[in-house]
C-alpha cells in the first residue's frame, strides 16, 4: 500500500518541475519597475529638497544683503544682488568660480529674483527667489521627455 501512494506522488510533482522559476520571473516582473519607480520617486524627493534649501539660502541672502548691496530708499534688487542670488542658489556659493552645480543641469537663469509688495506695506519690503528645474531621470529606459518641472519659491523680508 505504501509503495503505491509513492507512485502517486511522483506523478503529481513531475508536471511540475520548473514552475517556481516561471513564477519567480513574473514575480520579477512585476518588482522591477516598482523598484525602479521607488528609487526616481526618492530621488525626485531628495532633488525637490536640495533645490528648496538652495532657493531658501538664496532668498536669506538677498534679504540680509538686499539694502547693503542696493542703496536706495525703497528696496530694489540691483543686477550685482541678483547675479549673486543665481549663483547662490544654482552652485552654492556667490561667484561662479568651480562651476560645478547643485542639480545636475541648472543654470543660474533658472533662478529669478524680485521684490514684492506685500498687502499692508506701501514699498517693496519683500524679495521673492524662485527657481525652476527640470527633472531627468537616473535610468537610461525611463523616458527622458517626462515633462517634470520642479519648482521652489520662497518669499524674505528684507532686513
Amino acid at each position: 500500500m505504501m509503495k503505491c501512494f509513492k507512485c502517486k506522488m511522483t506523478s503529481f510533482s513531475k508536471p511540475q518541475s520548473g514552475l517556481a522559476v516561471m513564477e519567480f520571473l513574473i514575480v520579477l516582473l512585476m518588482l522591477i519597475p516598482m523598484m525602479v519607480a521607488t528609487v526616481e520617486f526618492g530621488r525626485y524627493l531628495y532633488q525637490l529638497n536640495t533645490l528648496t534649501m538652495a532657493v531658501r539660502n538664496g532668498a536669506r541672502y538677498a534679504g540680509d544683503n538686499v539694502i547693503v548691496r542696493c542703496p536706495g530708499t525703497t528696496i530694489s534688487v540691483c543686477t550685482t544682488l541678483e547675479g549673486e542670488t543665481q549663483n547662490l542658489v544654482a552652485f552654492g556659493n556667490i561667484v561662479q568660480d568651480n562651476g560645478t552645480e547643485i542639480l545636475a543641469g541648472i543654470a543660474a537663469a533658472d533662478v529669478t529674483v524680485e521684490e514684492i509688495n506685500v498687502t499692508g506695506f506701501t514699498n517693496p519690503s519683500h524679495i521673492r527667489v524662485n527657481a525652476n528645474y527640470d527633472f531627468s531621470p537616473l535610468f537610461d529606459f525611463v523616458p527622458d521627455n517626462l515633462g517634470i518641472t520642479m519648482t521652489a519659491s520662497t518669499v524674505q523680508r528684507a532686513l
